[in-house]
């Protein structure tokens, strides 16, 4: 199993954060503080962002780079007997047993392959969600994301919408990605 880190995607595009990444061993504080300001800077359309885009199955999906801890190619995930629909599974990762969540549940989109690991954490749980590929790392200047259309429906999650012809893809906050995945797997 490869495992590829984001400081590894940042190489392609050697992007210049426009603020210190959050380290993985941050604390949960710190890591809701930049989701916040994240959030906040977007909104106020100010900056620029490096987002990782991942592709599940035809729409694309983006995040903050440093809050992607790792990407995990072929997790090979095994089925968690009494888990909640939300759980495709679990894997090893090192020594820790990790999570996977399908995102038709979590983001209302499924995955049509073989499933890598976008691994990120909710207070000290880290978890997985599936996605088909991760697909590159785009500075983003924020003036350039669009208020998403507001339905009810995953609206805390969604943080607004870039367009990169011919594709759409849906700015998420993954922070609150990751503990909707965390209190959907709660289910079981």
């Amino acid at each position: 199993m490869r495992r590829c880190h984001p400081e590894e995607m940042r190489l392609v595009v050697t992007p210049v954060l426009p603020s210190p990444a959050i380290r993985p061993d941050a604390p949960d504080g710190a890591r809701r503080t930049a989701a916040a300001r994240f959030r906040d800077r977007v909104r106020a359309r100010l900056g620029v962002q490096d987002l990782l885009v991942a592709r599940v199955g035809r729409e694309r999906f983006a995040f903050p780079v440093e809050a992607i801890e790792e990407l995990v190619e072929s997790p090979r995930p095994r089925p968690v007997p009494g888990a909640s629909a939300a759980v495709i599974g679990a894997f090893a990762l090192g020594d820790a047993l990790m999570s996977l969540y399908d995102p038709a549940v979590v983001l209302g989109a499924g995955i049509e392959g073989e499933p890598l690991a976008l691994v990120m954490r909710s207070g000290s749980r880290r978890l997985a969600l599936a996605v088909d590929d991760a697909e590159d790392v785009l500075r983003v200047d924020l003036s350039e994301v669009r208020d998403a259309p507001r339905s009810g429906r995953d609206d805390d999650l969604v943080i607004g919408v870039l367009w990169r012809r011919p594709v759409l893809i849906t700015v998420l906050d993954a922070l609150a990605v990751a503990a909707a995945c965390s209190s959907l797997g709660q289910g079981h």
